[in-house]
Protein backbone atom coordinates (compact mmCIF):
# COMPACT_ATOMS: atom_id res chain seq x y z
CA UNK A 1 0.00 0.00 0.00
CA UNK A 2 1.11 3.37 -0.83
CA UNK A 3 1.70 5.11 2.68
CA UNK A 4 2.56 8.78 1.00
CA UNK A 5 -1.28 9.91 1.42
CA UNK A 6 -1.91 8.71 4.90
CA UNK A 7 -1.75 10.58 7.64
CA UNK A 8 -2.80 10.67 11.53
CA UNK A 9 -7.24 9.93 11.88
CA UNK A 10 -7.35 8.15 8.18
CA UNK A 11 -9.13 4.79 8.36
CA UNK A 12 -7.65 1.96 6.84
CA UNK A 13 -8.79 -1.91 7.15
CA UNK A 14 -6.88 -5.13 7.56
CA UNK A 15 -6.54 -7.61 5.38
CA UNK A 16 -4.84 -10.29 7.16
CA UNK A 17 -5.00 -11.29 10.68
CA UNK A 18 -1.89 -13.80 10.59
CA UNK A 19 1.73 -12.82 11.71
CA UNK A 20 2.34 -12.14 15.48
CA UNK A 21 -0.15 -13.97 17.11
CA UNK A 22 -1.92 -13.30 20.39
CA UNK A 23 0.71 -10.64 21.04
CA UNK A 24 -0.25 -8.16 18.86
CA UNK A 25 -3.74 -9.45 17.59
CA UNK A 26 -5.79 -7.97 14.72
CA UNK A 27 -8.67 -8.63 13.27
CA UNK A 28 -9.31 -9.12 8.90
CA UNK A 29 -11.60 -6.78 8.26
CA UNK A 30 -11.85 -4.58 10.56
CA UNK A 31 -11.65 -0.38 10.67
CA UNK A 32 -8.34 0.88 12.30
CA UNK A 33 -7.53 4.59 12.81
CA UNK A 34 -3.93 5.60 11.56
CA UNK A 35 -2.02 6.74 14.71
CA UNK A 36 1.40 7.56 12.59
CA UNK A 37 2.54 6.48 9.52
CA UNK A 38 6.60 6.32 8.31
CA UNK A 39 9.15 4.29 10.18
CA UNK A 40 9.26 2.25 13.22
CA UNK A 41 11.71 1.63 15.42
CA UNK A 42 12.93 -1.97 17.11
CA UNK A 43 16.01 -2.07 19.10
CA UNK A 44 18.79 -0.44 16.66
CA UNK A 45 16.77 -1.35 13.22
CA UNK A 46 14.52 0.95 11.17
CA UNK A 47 12.11 -0.03 9.01
CA UNK A 48 10.13 1.91 6.31
CA UNK A 49 6.31 1.80 5.31
CA UNK A 50 4.96 1.08 8.69
CA UNK A 51 1.66 2.24 10.00
CA UNK A 52 0.71 2.68 13.60
CA UNK A 53 -2.79 1.58 14.73
CA UNK A 54 -4.07 0.60 18.18
CA UNK A 55 -4.59 -3.04 17.65
CA UNK A 56 -7.41 -5.55 19.01
CA UNK A 57 -5.66 -5.59 22.79
CA UNK A 58 -5.94 -1.40 23.00
CA UNK A 59 -1.81 -1.54 22.20
CA UNK A 60 -0.78 0.97 20.16
CA UNK A 61 1.57 -1.16 17.75
CA UNK A 62 3.21 -0.81 14.04
CA UNK A 63 2.55 -3.02 11.39
CA UNK A 64 3.59 -2.97 7.97
CA UNK A 65 1.53 -1.07 5.66
CA UNK A 66 0.38 -4.32 3.35
CA UNK A 67 -1.04 -5.36 6.10
CA UNK A 68 -4.23 -2.55 5.64
CA UNK A 69 -6.12 -1.16 2.95
CA UNK A 70 -7.38 2.32 2.86
CA UNK A 71 -11.15 2.49 3.42
CA UNK A 72 -11.33 4.24 -0.04
CA UNK A 73 -9.86 1.20 -1.95
CA UNK A 74 -12.24 -0.92 0.45
CA UNK A 75 -14.81 0.56 -0.39
CA UNK A 76 -14.19 0.38 -4.23
CA UNK A 77 -13.18 -3.64 -3.72
CA UNK A 78 -16.88 -4.00 -2.62
CA UNK A 79 -18.47 -2.23 -4.93
CA UNK A 80 -16.54 -3.84 -7.86
CA UNK A 81 -17.62 -7.28 -6.19
CA UNK A 82 -21.27 -6.06 -6.45
CA UNK A 83 -20.54 -4.94 -9.99
CA UNK A 84 -21.64 -1.27 -9.25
Amino acid sequence: MDISNLKPGDIVICRDDGGLGSKSPMTRGKKYEVIRVGRAQSGIETYDNYITVYNDNGNKYSYLAGRFITIQDWRESKLNELEL
